[in-house]
């Protein structure tokens, strides 16, 4: 869940990750009525498309009961995270084992705190993306080598592929506001299409914003760019530079160019002048793909979870009840914090009752980490498909031909 927050404008909120969510499993389920009662989450009214750029036909996607965390989607991470000691924009650079403790430190070389139990929730603390984002080796694989029990963990997260997406985000007031309401959906899902894979639109504290996803091509065309106001660019000169800036404007001149004429093809005239944005995000690790055999390691108190444990389309909270499973034993139990995405600032997350802490990927600094404890450890990193219980229903064609006439 990533939403992104300016000091500029308070009360804008982006939501340029995950637009809504699909509750299907039983116990997921039950958690979240528990939210859904606090006023935290609810049932999303959200009109979801799908798009074939090449038949150019439209048609309405028909999705199990689908919910969204108001009034943004970190609103929910937030709420998760209530009594517990956070501490933010710390970049987890190093990674240690001593007397029996997970030891952290920052990029400073400055410890920040001691841990029973580490959750990595992001396979990069042992891939190689971790030294193409921050220039420096992978910490559990640094650790690695003064711990060989760690090997089997760290080949299986090295052995992770992951599918980037580019986001382009802007928002609008006014005028402009009026054309990003009048479209039919809240959410188009774009076939066949060079450039663009998905168009969200958000309405969140007077505000109308549209969010344009890459295809992973595309992204992985501009692999070395990275949003100039991404917390990797303030933990990393390399994405500040003058170089880095200008590829990033031709990224974001192409993505905003590619859903102009979307829209227009659609009968939608894209705003000229934003209010905000547009600015660029890279997902790295959008989608994973592949699956672990371990997920967690009681002799050096280690447990993974995350989507990225077996594929995008398992749900995350099956995906940590192994882990679940040893961290509820009589030796350990505390909180678990997961991360996500490593163009974020770093969150730390420490109470006197903590009995571990995550070492995982970066989050935007506005996207707060998710903490739950016992029964309520769980990922809520998947971007829910809307290719799951698909029944389309197309779009009448005597509206689709006013919008393009």
């Amino acid at each position: 869940m990533a939403t992104r927050k300016t000091r500029e404008h308070p009360g804008l909120a982006i939501n340029h990750g995950a637009p809504l969510f699909v509750v299907d499993d039983p116990e997921f389920t039950g958690l979240m009525e528990r939210y859904v009662s606090k006023g935290v989450v609810k049932e999303s009214s959200a009109q979801v498309y799908s798009l074939d750029w090449k038949t150019k036909g439209m048609e309405q996607v028909k999705m199990a009961k689908k919910f969204v965390a108001q009034p943004d989607m970190t609103s929910l991470c937030e709420s998760l995270l209530e009594g517990v000691q956070v501490q933010y924009q710390t970049q987890v650079s190093e990674i240690s084992k001593r007397d029996g403790e997970w030891v952290f430190f920052d990029k400073e070389k400055k410890e920040v705190g001691r841990f029973d139990w580490c959750v990595v929730t992001s396979h990069t603390v042992g891939h190689k993306r971790w030294e193409q984002v921050f220039g420096s080796p992978p910490p559990l694989q640094k650790l690695s080598q003064e711990f060989p029990a760690l090997n089997s963990l760290v080949g299986e997260l090295q052995a992770v592929r992951s599918s980037p997406v580019m986001v382009a985000m802007l928002a609008y007031q006014g005028e402009g506001a009026d054309m990003i309401d009048s479209l039919p959906f809240d959410v188009l899902d774009v076939s066949h299409h060079d450039v663009i894979s998905r168009v969200i639109r958000n309405n969140v504290g007077g505000f109308s914003s549209l969010v344009l996803h890459s295809t992973h091509d595309f992204a992985r065309k501009y692999e070395e760019v990275y949003g100039s106001t991404s917390a990797a660019a303030k933990l990393s000169d390399r994405w500040r530079s003058e170089e880095n800036k200008e590829k990033e404007k031709i990224v974001l001149e192409e993505l905003c160019r590619s859903g102009e004429a979307l829209l227009k093809e659609l009968g939608y005239d894209l705003p000229k002048k934003a209010s905000f944005g547009p600015i660029l995000h890279r997902w790295g690790s959008a989608f994973c793909a592949g699956s672990l055999t371990e997920t967690s390691n009681e002799e050096m108190k280690i447990a993974v979870c995350g989507d990225f444990t077996s594929g995008r389309h398992e749900r995350p909270y099956r995906c940590s009840q192994d882990p679940l499973a040893a961290l509820r034993s009589p030796r350990c139990s505390g909180i678990c914090s997961r991360h996500q995405d490593p163009e974020a600032s770093r969150s730390v997350h420490t109470s006197r009752k903590l009995t571990m802490a995550s070492a995982g990927d970066m989050t935007e600094e506005v996207e707060a980490a998710e903490v739950l404890t016992g029964e309520e450890m769980s990922s809520w990193s998947s971007l829910c498909s809307t290719h799951q219980d698909i029944n389309r229903t197309p779009l009448h064609q005597d509206e689709l031909t006013a919008r393009r006439s």
